[in-house]
């Protein structure tokens, strides 16, 4: 066995050492942080509809443990559940246009997706034909170099 230059064992003890140390350094992904700010948004999102609701339990239990009479009450209570509807309302419409916009976006991913699957069949057609021309034509070399770089 021959004895290896000094200068090729430096490179192979400075390159195994890289790649050792490369297994064992953190990698930080990104879905990972995008995840926990997904999560921080729907415990936002909770949060302020649980407000919410205690806000309504509390006017439930103004209204009811208060000295109005009980048609005052079933006024107040219906007050509380046309403004709780409207709110409801407003959200559903936000839903359906946001629908809307999914079924427009999804149509134009169909269309970008046929699109590119008929390119794509067409450049696998002409890859197969050129490499057919290219194995069985005498063309000269210049040729041949630019049909391999171009491609």
């Amino acid at each position: 066995m021959r004895k290896l230059p000094v200068i090729q064992l430096i490179i192979f003890f400075f390159l195994s050492t890289l790649f050792l140390l490369s297994q064992y350094t953190l990698v930080y992904s990104g879905p990972e942080d995008d995840l926990e700010n997904e999560i921080e948004n729907t415990q936002e999102e909770v949060e302020e509809q649980e407000s919410l609701l205690e806000s309504i339990e509390a006017r439930i239990s103004e209204i009811t443990s208060s000295n109005y009479t009980v048609s005052q009450q079933i006024t107040m209570l219906n007050g509380e559940i046309t403004k709780m509807q409207e709110a409801i309302d407003l959200k559903d419409a936000d839903i359906e246009e946001k629908l809307e916009e999914i079924a427009a976006k999804e149509a134009i991913l169909l269309e970008k997706k046929s699109l590119l699957s008929s390119v794509s069949s067409q450049l696998y057609v002409e890859g197969r034909l050129n490499s057919i021309d290219f194995f069985f034509s005498s063309s000269r070399i210049d040729e041949v170099i630019r049909v391999l770089f171009i491609k």
